[in-house]
C-alpha cells in the first residue's frame, strides 16, 4: 500500500510539471512499471479509423537483457484483433500475462 501511495504522489507531481500529456506518459509509464515490479511497459495508443494499436512508448529495467523485444514494441502497430494489443482492442478487456 506504501509504495503505490508513494507512485500516486509520483505520478502527480509529475503531471503538475509536465506541460502535456506526451511529455508526462513516459515518467508516469516509469513510475508505474517501477511501483508494480515490471521489468517492462508499454503505452499503446488507438487509431479509431485505423482500427489499430501503436506503440508510443516503451520502458523497461536498465538491465534488462531484451533488445531485439523492447525495438520490435516500440515499433508495433497492431490492427484489431490481430497480437496482445489487438485482441485489447477486440474485446476492450484487460489480457494479462504474467511471463512473456
Amino acid at each position: 500500500m506504501e509504495s503505490r501511495l508513494q507512485a500516486k504522489d509520483d505520478i502527480t507531481r509529475i503531471l503538475a510539471d509536465a506541460t502535456d500529456v506526451a511529455e508526462a506518459a513516459p515518467q508516469i509509464l516509469a513510475a508505474v512499471c517501477q511501483t508494480l515490479g515490471w521489468d517492462i511497459g508499454a503505452i499503446w495508443q488507438h487509431d479509431a479509423a485505423a482500427r489499430t494499436m501503436s506503440c508510443v512508448h516503451a520502458w523497461s529495467v536498465p538491465d534488462l537483457v531484451a533488445p531485439e523485444f523492447l525495438a520490435l514494441t516500440r515499433g508495433a502497430s497492431q490492427p484489431e484483433g490481430s497480437g496482445l494489443a489487438g485482441a485489447v482492442l477486440a474485446t476492450n478487456e484487460t489480457i494479462w500475462i504474467d511471463d512473456v
